[in-house]
C-alpha cells in the first residue's frame, strides 16, 4: 500500500502542471467532465422514463379514457363518438370484428394488458376479453380505412422479440377489449412520436460548447491575473543584479494591484539602501586611505624592529581590505553593458596574463563558447578565483564545458582541499582561510564575497568541492541567457 501511495503521488506530480494557468485548466476541465458525466446519466434516464411515458403512458390515458367514455355513453351516441375518432391518423378508434391476432409483426404486452383491465375497472367498466400491444411504424401513418391487415399465413406465430427502448421508429400501439365473447373488438390505436435520433450528437456538441465557453473564458480570466504576477517574478529576480529594477505596473484585480504597489515601494527603498551602501562604503574607502597612508609613511621612518614590520603588516592589511570595499562598491554601481563576447578568448587573454608572471596557469579546453556576459567584471571574478587557487593550490587548470543551458568553468587547484564545513563559509564577507593573516597568504577575506557579487550579477552561481585525487574544484554555472 505505502508503494502504491508513493507511485500515486510520484504520477501527481509528473502530471501536476506548475503553471497557475495550467493547474486552473486542469481543474476546470476535470470539473467540466464530471458535471457532463452526471448530466450524461440523467438525461439518458429521463429519455428512458419519455420514451416509457410516450409509448405505454399515452397509450394507456388515450384508450382508457376512450373506451370508458365510449362504454358509458348512451347507445345512440356510439355511432357518432366512433365515427369522430376513426380517421385519425395518429390516435384512432373504431370496431372491429378480428382480434388484434391478425395484426402484423404484432408484439404482445401482458402487463399493458393487465393495467389497462384494472383501469377499466376502476371505472366499473368490465370486459370479457382484452389484448394489447405494439410494432414499430415502418410506413408513413394512414387511417385504419386506408389499411389492410391480414393475418400471417399459417395462422398465429410466435412474435417477434420488442424493439429496443431507444429506437428511432415510431411505436404503434393497439389495445382491443370487448364486454361480451360475441361482441365485435373496440380496437384502440396510438401512434408515438419517435425518438429523437440526433440527441447524441447534440449533447456532444453541447459538451464541447460548454469547454470552450467556460473553460476558454476561465482561462482568458487566469492568464490576465497571472500575468502581473509573471512580471512580479521577474522584476523581484532583478534585483540584486546591479540593474535598476523597473516599477512593475499596478494593473489587473485589487489584490494584484496592492501587491504590485507594495512590492515598487520595496524596490525604491532597496534600490535607495544599496545606493547609500556604496555611497558610505566608497565615502569610508576614501576617508581612511590618507591617514592609513600617513601611518604607513611614520611607520616606515621608525627604527627597524619587531613592532615596526608588525605595524607595517597591519597597516597592509587595513589597505588591502580598504581596496575589497572600494571594489565591492564599484561593483554596486556597476553600468557595463552586457554583450555576446567569445568565453574561451577572454579566459586565454586571462591565463596568458598570469603566465607572464610565472604562474601555473593552464586552459585544459580549447573549445570555443560564447555567451552573454560583461566582460571586464567577468575578467575580475575569474582573476580571483583563479588567484585563490595559486594561492592555496599552486596550480589552477581551467576548463569549460557547455550543457544544455548553461556554461560550467571548473578552476582545479592541487591544494589539499577543504573541511565540509569550511566550504559553507567560503563566500561570506571577511571570512579567511588562514587565520595567521600573513603577509604572503593572509589578505582582507572579500576576494570570494567580490566573485560571488560578480556571479549574481550574471545570475550564475559559484560551487566548490573536493576532488577525489586532491585539490579543490571551483565551478562557475553561467546560464545562456
Amino acid at each position: 500500500m505505502p508503494k502504491l501511495l508513493n507511485r500515486l503521488m510520484s504520477w501527481r506530480h509528473k502530471l501536476w502542471p506548475r503553471s497557475l494557468v495550467g493547474q486552473m485548466a486542469l481543474v476546470i476541465a476535470l470539473a467540466l467532465t464530471a458535471a457532463q458525466v452526471m448530466n450524461v446519466f440523467l438525461l439518458l434516464n429521463e429519455q428512458q422514463l419519455n420514451q416509457l411515458a410516450r409509448r405505454n403512458g399515452l397509450a394507456e390515458t388515450f384508450c382508457g379514457d376512450a373506451i370508458a367514455d365510449l362504454f358509458s355513453s348512451p347507445p345512440e351516441q356510439t355511432a357518432a363518438r366512433l365515427k369522430s375518432m376513426t380517421n385519425d391518423p395518429l390516435m384512432s378508434l373504431e370496431l372491429v370484428a378480428p382480434s388484434l391476432r391478425g395484426v402484423q409483426e404484432l408484439v404482445r404486452d401482458a402487463p399493458l394488458e393487465q393495467r389497462v383491465k384494472e383501469d377499466l375497472e376502476h371505472r366499473g367498466v368490465f370486459i370479457a376479453a382484452i389484448e394489447a400491444g405494439g410494432r414499430p411504424v415502418l410506413h408513413k401513418f394512414a387511417t385504419p380505412n386506408q389499411r389492410r391487415n391480414s393475418p400471417p399465413p399459417g395462422g398465429p406465430q410466435e412474435p417477434p422479440p420488442p424493439p429496443p427502448l431507444a429506437s428511432v421508429t415510431p411505436i404503434e400501439t393497439f389495445i382491443a377489449v370487448r364486454q361480451q365473447s360475441s361482441d365485435d373488438w373496440l380496437r384502440c390505436r396510438v401512434i408515438s412520436p419517435p425518438d429523437d435520433p440526433s440527441i447524441s450528437m447534440r449533447l456532444i456538441f453541447g459538451t464541447l460548447a460548454l469547454y470552450v465557453i467556460v473553460l476558454g473564458s476561465l482561462l482568458l480570466l487566469t492568464r490576465w491575473l497571472a500575468a502581473p504576477l509573471s512580471r512580479l517574478a521577474g522584476a523581484a529576480a532583478e534585483i540584486g543584479t546591479g540593474e535598476r529594477v523597473s516599477p512593475v505596473p499596478t494593473d489587473g484585480p485589487q489584490e494584484v494591484s496592492a501587491v504590485a504597489g507594495a512590492f515598487n515601494d520595496m524596490n525604491d527603498r532597496i534600490t535607495n539602501l544599496l545606493m547609500d551602501k556604496d555611497a558610505m562604503l566608497g565615502a569610508i574607502g576614501h576617508d581612511l586611505r590618507t591617514p592609513l597612508t600617513s601611518l604607513r609613511i611614520r611607520a616606515e621612518n621608525l627604527p627597524p624592529s619587531r613592532d615596526r614590520d608588525r605595524m607595517i603588516d597591519s597597516i597592509e592589511h587595513l589597505a588591502r581590505m580598504l581596496d575589497g570595499i572600494l571594489e565591492l562598491s564599484k561593483i554596486g554601481v556597476n553600468k557595463e553593458v552586457p554583450i555576446l563576447t567569445d568565453l574561451t578568448a577572454l579566459i586565454l587573454t586571462i591565463v596568458e596574463e598570469f603566465e607572464d608572471v610565472g604562474a601555473d596557469v593552464r586552459l585544459m579546453s580549447p573549445a570555443r563558447h560564447q555567451c552573454t556576459i560583461r566582460p571586464h567584471l567577468f575578467m575580475r571574478l575569474l582573476r580571483n578565483l583563479i588567484e585563490n587557487a595559486i594561492k592555496y593550490g599552486k596550480v589552477a587548470r581551467l576548463s569549460v564545458v557547455a550543457t544544455r543551458g548553461e556554461i560550467l568553468i571548473h578552476i582545479d587547484d592541487d591544494g589539499p582541499g577543504l573541511a565540509e564545513n569550511v566550504i559553507g563559509r567560503l563566500l561570506k564577507p571577511f571570512e579567511r582561510l588562514d587565520m595567521s593573516r600573513n603577509s604572503e597568504t593572509g589578505g582582507a577575506g572579500l576576494g570570494l564575497s567580490i566573485a560571488k557579487m560578480i556571479a549574481d550579477i550574471h545570475k550564475a552561481t559559484l560551487h566548490f568541492e573536493n576532488l577525489t585525487d586532491g585539490g579543490l574544484r571551483t565551478s562557475i554555472r553561467l546560464p545562456l541567457t
